[in-house]
Protein backbone atom coordinates (compact mmCIF):
# COMPACT_ATOMS: atom_id res chain seq x y z
CA UNK A 1 0.00 0.00 0.00
CA UNK A 2 1.07 3.29 -1.22
CA UNK A 3 0.70 6.56 1.45
CA UNK A 4 0.11 9.27 -0.60
CA UNK A 5 -0.20 13.10 1.13
CA UNK A 6 -1.48 14.65 -2.26
CA UNK A 7 -4.26 13.95 -4.23
CA UNK A 8 -6.17 15.58 -7.13
CA UNK A 9 -4.27 19.00 -5.95
CA UNK A 10 -4.99 18.52 -1.99
CA UNK A 11 -3.93 16.94 0.94
CA UNK A 12 -5.48 13.56 1.68
CA UNK A 13 -8.20 12.67 4.32
CA UNK A 14 -6.36 11.20 6.78
CA UNK A 15 -3.10 14.00 6.41
CA UNK A 16 -5.81 16.56 6.93
CA UNK A 17 -7.74 15.03 10.19
CA UNK A 18 -4.40 13.86 11.94
CA UNK A 19 -2.97 17.17 11.38
CA UNK A 20 -5.74 18.54 13.01
CA UNK A 21 -6.14 15.54 15.98
CA UNK A 22 -2.10 16.14 16.08
CA UNK A 23 -2.73 20.02 17.08
CA UNK A 24 -5.18 19.48 19.63
CA UNK A 25 -3.00 16.98 21.53
CA UNK A 26 -0.24 18.99 21.37
CA UNK A 27 -2.56 21.76 23.14
CA UNK A 28 -4.35 19.54 25.76
CA UNK A 29 -1.56 17.92 26.76
CA UNK A 30 1.22 20.01 27.97
CA UNK A 31 -1.52 21.49 29.65
CA UNK A 32 -1.14 18.76 31.83
CA UNK A 33 2.21 17.23 31.67
CA UNK A 34 4.60 19.94 31.01
CA UNK A 35 5.84 22.43 33.82
CA UNK A 36 8.16 24.17 31.71
CA UNK A 37 6.63 27.84 30.27
CA UNK A 38 8.87 27.90 27.44
CA UNK A 39 8.19 24.12 26.36
CA UNK A 40 4.28 24.55 26.93
CA UNK A 41 4.49 27.91 25.20
CA UNK A 42 6.40 26.04 21.89
CA UNK A 43 3.85 23.27 22.17
CA UNK A 44 1.05 25.61 22.35
CA UNK A 45 2.55 26.74 18.84
CA UNK A 46 2.72 24.06 17.27
CA UNK A 47 -0.24 22.60 18.16
CA UNK A 48 -2.08 25.78 16.73
CA UNK A 49 -0.18 25.47 13.50
CA UNK A 50 -0.65 21.91 12.76
CA UNK A 51 -4.68 22.69 13.68
CA UNK A 52 -4.69 26.06 11.09
CA UNK A 53 -2.60 23.38 8.27
CA UNK A 54 -5.77 20.77 9.37
CA UNK A 55 -8.61 23.22 9.02
CA UNK A 56 -7.18 25.31 5.96
CA UNK A 57 -6.49 22.43 3.96
CA UNK A 58 -10.55 20.74 5.00
CA UNK A 59 -12.22 24.18 3.87
CA UNK A 60 -10.14 23.68 0.53
CA UNK A 61 -10.91 20.50 -0.07
CA UNK A 62 -14.76 21.27 1.04
CA UNK A 63 -14.22 24.65 -1.50
CA UNK A 64 -12.73 22.15 -4.20
CA UNK A 65 -9.99 24.14 -4.07
CA UNK A 66 -6.27 22.79 -5.30
CA UNK A 67 -3.32 24.72 -4.22
CA UNK A 68 -0.91 22.06 -5.49
CA UNK A 69 -2.20 21.65 -8.93
CA UNK A 70 -0.62 23.47 -12.04
CA UNK A 71 -3.06 24.87 -13.66
CA UNK A 72 -2.44 28.11 -13.19
CA UNK A 73 0.19 27.69 -15.73
CA UNK A 74 -2.37 27.19 -18.72
CA UNK A 75 -4.24 30.31 -17.80
CA UNK A 76 -0.86 32.23 -17.69
CA UNK A 77 -0.38 31.14 -21.09
CA UNK A 78 -3.53 31.90 -22.97
CA UNK A 79 -2.76 35.52 -22.09
CA UNK A 80 0.02 35.62 -23.88
CA UNK A 81 -0.12 37.64 -27.43
CA UNK A 82 2.00 36.99 -30.73
CA UNK A 83 4.13 39.54 -29.85
CA UNK A 84 5.09 38.51 -26.16
CA UNK A 85 6.12 35.14 -27.86
CA UNK A 86 8.42 36.84 -30.33
CA UNK A 87 10.22 38.66 -27.18
CA UNK A 88 10.78 35.30 -25.18
CA UNK A 89 14.31 33.82 -26.19
CA UNK A 90 14.92 30.89 -28.25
Amino acid sequence: MKFRLIETGNFTRPFRVGSFVLGALLIYLPTKYVTSPVAWGICFLLGLLFMVVGGFTSWAKTLDLRPFENGYKKARDSYKTKDDKQDEPK
